[in-house]
């Protein structure tokens, strides 16, 4: 979760960063909900340089909950950045206690999506290239480790790369998409198809479980398949086909008592025991304590199992917290590399290709998903409210903007800084 200014009042708003919408959204003074008390909101009727819309606000998610609202236009500051004029919803009527800060694809766009008349606007990503902070719709996500002091905290840097947060290859990989057959009514959508249609998605290439300590030295298959894997760091635990979940039980010995349902593990401390995702270039490690959850005297393997059917790996925060990744929305490309815990700063401008990055394996199929670079771009920009906004995706000289962050998951507490 992170905080913005909003208005000429400069409200402070919390938005949680999600990388399957692309509009930014905000709770307003007179929103209705059954479910939350709001604290933060945004007074739009106080603010002089508030623009509203008269097109209705429909944000759709997979849940079947829908907040509803209205567009408008207004300032908006993150960081020590204000950007001008940008469009996005103020929700009246919401299900959720917190705004959302879309940081997918544009053609994820509400307005593209769920529009009789569908086009694109210039979200934020794409404000902060047109108005000249940054030089490419780019963004980099950092997560500390659980293993260390304030382990939610990271940061989110916009245009940049920061090498000092990474260590061994950065590897590029292009983003996939699932059957592409054109626009889809997010509402229609079952959670799976709305998981595989709005996520930024990547190919992953196996999985091995590997014990590397004084006593024992192997490593065993989990899997040499070819996986689809949605990043998805608003899920808590990462989601696995039943066999591969079957097979990481298998490798640690676990049980599956009938009254708990659970896999049932012994509870290990050692980074040396680890699984190792491979994403063609970069190999991830991923400690398996951070894939276990503490019950009594054992552990539970804190993975959750798709249905039989579903073949597709939903990459949670309990993974994603061990990867450092770089979102280029441009080319419709991901870059991954192992996150290294460091106070260090060591942060390069994305220009054009992300600096210090190596291309990975080119493989973009597997039957019907498809690169999201491959797929033709045919967009209509529009505004939705009236302003002197730039063309999108334009050259200007920029500047790298980071914020501090600290997620929130399943209420764990936040606090936001500003580096």
């Amino acid at each position: 979760m992170i905080s913005l200014g909003v208005g000429s009042n400069n409200d402070a708003v919390n938005v949680e960063v999600d990388f399957s919408l692309s509009d930014l959204t905000v709770l307003c003074s007179d929103t209705w909900s059954n479910q939350h008390w709001f604290t933060e909101t945004f007074n739009y009727s106080q603010s002089t340089t508030f623009k509203r819309n008269t097109t209705i606000y429909s944000q759709n998610l997979y849940t079947g909950r829908n907040g509803t609202g209205f567009w408008g236009q207004d300032d908006v500051t993150i960081g020590n950045v204000t950007v001008k004029g940008l469009d996005f919803g103020v929700q009246n009527v919401s299900y959720t206690s917190t705004g959302r800060l879309g940081l997918g694809l544009p053609e994820w766009e509400s307005t593209y999506q769920n529009a009789s008349d569908p086009h694109l606007y210039e979200n934020l990503p794409m404000k902060l290239k047109s108005q000249g902070v940054i030089s490419k719709v780019a963004y980099s996500v950092y997560h500390r480790p659980l293993a260390y002091n304030n382990a939610n905290n990271g940061s989110l840097l916009f245009g940049a790369v920061d090498h000092a947060k990474y260590s061994g290859n950065l590897t590029t990989l292009p983003m996939i998409k699932y059957s592409p057959t054109g626009v889809t009514i997010a509402s229609n959508l079952s959670m799976d198809n709305f998981i595989r249609e709005r996520h930024i998605q990547v190919l992953l290439h196996g999985i091995k479980f590997s014990v590397n300590t004084e006593k024992k030295g192997k490593t065993m298959n989990i899997t040499n398949n070819t996986y689809y894997a949605a990043i998805n760091p608003l899920y808590a635990i990462s989601i696995f086909p039943k066999p591969i979940v079957e097979a990481m039980a298998v490798a640690l010995g676990a049980q599956f008592p009938t009254q708990t349902y659970k896999w049932i593990v012994p509870c290990v401390n050692d980074e040396n025991v680890v699984f190792l995702l491979d994403f063609g270039g970069t190999t991830l490690s991923v400690p398996l304590s951070s894939l276990l959850h503490q019950s009594g005297s054992s552990c539970v393997l804190g993975v959750d199992t798709l249905p039989d059917h579903e073949d597709f790996i939903i990459l949670g925060q309990n993974i994603l917290r061990h990867a450092y990744l770089v979102f280029d929305l441009e080319d419709c490309e991901v870059s991954v590399a192992q996150v290294k815990l460091s106070k260090k700063i060591d942060i390069q401008e994305i220009i054009s290709l992300v600096p210090g990055a190596v291309k990975g394996s080119t493989q973009t199929t597997i039957g019907s998903i498809t690169s999201e670079a491959e797929q033709p771009r045919l967009f209509t920009y529009k505004t939705m409210a009236p302003s002197d906004t730039p063309s999108p995706f334009k050259s200007s000289e920029s500047k790298a903007v980071s914020l501090t962050w600290m997620m929130v998951l399943f209420g764990f507490a936040s606090l936001i800084t500003i580096i």
